[in-house]
């Protein structure tokens, strides 16, 4: 088996982009999902409920980033360094402590979105540990949903698009690590895996929602294909596609590097 992709999502929810090479430690990528939208309440944002996340990119530059919107509005330059403030966000039930205080980036955000926000980012001082199945005392995720990296295979995403009208791309899934090589939904019986010089064991396999229905291009929701995906990929009232996975080890990871099932 072979890693044939690699995706980077900077800002929870927005849009990510593909990489040749990354490195991987304790949090998974790293730039992954460092930065995320909260609204009032303090409590996280993604496409699933502002499904126009998707449609903001995020252009870095070696001081920071900016966001880049649908319509061609570059945001303001966002730093690490001015994130001076702290907030106590919410992620699934998780309090986690970040910093802020990025105000004109913040009302800029708001505008695009048309909705109230700021904008958190996690530095490396604040831990979250990984709370979900598979997790052990010294886990640690950025501010994904509860783990360090998502894996899916081409094999699995062909299995799914033969039973579908219209096909749909990998990008619907967000991962961060794709493979190919290997049996439909083979992902689901392993335990631990070698990709390149890095390690990982899999926590289990990744329950689905409405995102996977976002166009990730426009922002536009449909049913499918979680509608097909659930006719033969539900188990416990949740649909599976993808594994998640908890890095044992730092590295570096490219393109076309090898995939070993250990166990």
């Amino acid at each position: 088996m072979k890693l044939t992709e690699i995706y980077e999502y900077p800002v929870k929810g927005c849009r990510g982009h593909s990489l040749c090479c990354a490195p991987v430690g304790r949090r998974g990528l790293g730039r992954d999902r460092r930065l995320m939208l909260v609204d009032e309440a303090q409590q996280f944002l993604s496409q699933r409920t502002l499904p126009a996340l998707a449609t903001l990119s995020v252009v870095w530059q070696d001081e920071g980033l900016h966001f880049l919107a649908a319509d061609g509005r570059m945001s303001p330059l966002w730093q690490p360094e001015e994130a001076t403030g702290r907030l106590s966000a919410t992620i699934w039930g998780q309090q986690v402590s970040l910093h802020c205080g990025t105000n004109g980036l913040d009302r800029w955000l708001s505008e695009v979105l048309n909705k109230k926000v700021r904008l958190a980012y996690q530095a490396g001082e604040d831990v979250r540990p990984v709370v979900g199945r598979g997790g052990r005392p010294g886990d640690e995720v950025s501010l994904a949903d509860g783990y360090p990296l998502l894996l899916t295979s081409r094999a699995s995403l062909a299995d799914l698009n033969g039973r579908l009208t219209q096909p749909v791309g990998m990008e619907r899934f967000r991962p961060n690590l794709v493979i190919d090589g290997e049996q439909p939904f083979a992902e689901d019986n392993w335990q631990c895996l070698r990709i390149g010089e890095v390690v990982c064991r899999v926590a289990k396999p990744c329950a689905r929602c409405k995102v996977i229905t976002i166009d990730q291009q426009t922002g536009v929701a449909g049913k499918e294909p979680l509608r097909t995906l659930s006719t033969y990929r539900k188990h416990d009232n949740k649909v599976y596609f993808g594994v998640n996975l908890i890095p044992e080890n730092s590295g570096i990871v490219h393109r076309q590097d090898e995939v070993e099932v250990l166990a």
